[in-house]
């Protein structure tokens, strides 16, 4: 679990680890990640995941995929890190329906590379 503070205190966590599944040939996972509304679009995002690459490349990892709603606002900042279209499903939650995409990128160095520029 990395966390994401300034002089405010705390205002955003991205969790990693082993890939939960097991379907889909990737060894890690970014599980969940979350930021204030206010504190969004200020960077904090990127380097949260690249502490958790960084952390999971030190871990023996290397690959990663990730699950995100199709309707997230932030599915965009996913789609610029390149990542492959590993599988999609859905779910339902108060009889509405949710589609879900599994993002994935094979080579975490890569990934790693690009979360640098």
């Amino acid at each position: 679990m990395f966390v994401a503070e300034d002089q405010s205190g705390i205002f955003g966590f991205a969790g990693f680890g082993p890939e939960r599944t097991k379907k889909h040939n990737y060894d890690g996972e970014l599980y969940a990640i979350y930021l204030f509304k206010e504190k969004q679009k200020m960077g904090a995002r990127k380097a949260l995941v690249k502490e958790g690459v960084k952390y999971l490349l030190e871990n023996g990892y290397q690959n990663m995929l990730v699950w995100v709603l199709d309707e997230n606002p932030s599915i965009g900042f996913y789609l610029s890190l390149e990542p492959e279209k590993v599988a999609k499903d859905s779910f339902t939650i108060a009889e509405k329906n949710h589609i879900e995409i599994a993002f994935g990128w094979r080579d975490l160095s890569l990934l790693e590379a690009k979360l640098s520029k």
